[in-house]
């Protein structure tokens, strides 16, 4: 007789024989507000600049980054981070400041997309983390390979915290063995959503 909005999924329907008549009526779900990453599509900063707003580079020393012009790569916005690793070098590692997770025990994904440029001869393989901010623990993590040098893919993380502790991203490179010269990828888009929500779910048990 009304419309519902809900925050998370809004109708779940867990038991067989039950018939759902919305009536003409509006069902609007995960209507909550979106969850911010600083400087995530790394459009604050101007086109040149060596130093990125809402991120730590200390982590990466080996590396030299530069915000670049996002429609070269692929990729969205005005603006992308381009992040070079020369050969030989140790783990890489940038971190995102801290983000704030709004609800306990739900489910919610992480992504970075990227698009491999320079590419000597090699598979560059990014690696996407979550971090607990409080306890330095990895919520969940997904590795990415880069296939197509010059197309832009993705990092997704699927994670459900047990806490409301503050996450971070953590991404990290390291140069393969045997790698020469040096890798470079355009980073974009980092961002951390809800996920698995649903507007009218009709399950097929009843937990």
């Amino acid at each position: 007789t009304v419309d519902v909005t809900s925050n998370t999924s809004a109708i779940a329907i867990c038991g067989p024989n039950i018939t759902l008549d919305i009536n003409g009526h509006v069902v609007t779900y995960n209507n909550a507000s979106p969850i911010s990453v600083t400087n995530g599509d790394f459009e604050t900063d101007s086109i040149g600049s060596s130093t990125v707003t809402g991120w730590d580079l200390s982590g990466a020393p080996a590396s030299t980054f530069l915000v670049s012009d996002s429609t070269t790569y692929w990729l969205f916005g005005a603006n992308c981070l381009l992040w070079s690793a020369p050969a030989g070098s140790s783990a890489q590692v940038i971190k995102s400041s801290n983000i704030t997770i709004p609800l306990a025990n739900r489910v919610y994904v992480a992504s970075v997309d990227l698009s491999a440029i320079g590419i000597p001869g090699v598979g560059a393989y990014p690696r996407l983390d979550v971090i607990d901010s409080v306890t330095g623990v990895a919520v969940t993590n997904w590795e990415v390979s880069i296939g197509n040098a010059g197309f832009a893919e993705g990092a997704n993380c699927v994670f459900m915290p047990t806490t409301t502790n503050a996450v971070y991203l953590e991404i990290s490179y390291t140069p393969f063995t045997g790698a020469v010269g040096t890798t470079s990828f355009a980073l974009d888009r980092a961002v951390v959503t809800r996920a698995l929500d649903y507007g009218i779910l009709a399950a097929h048990t009843d937990s």
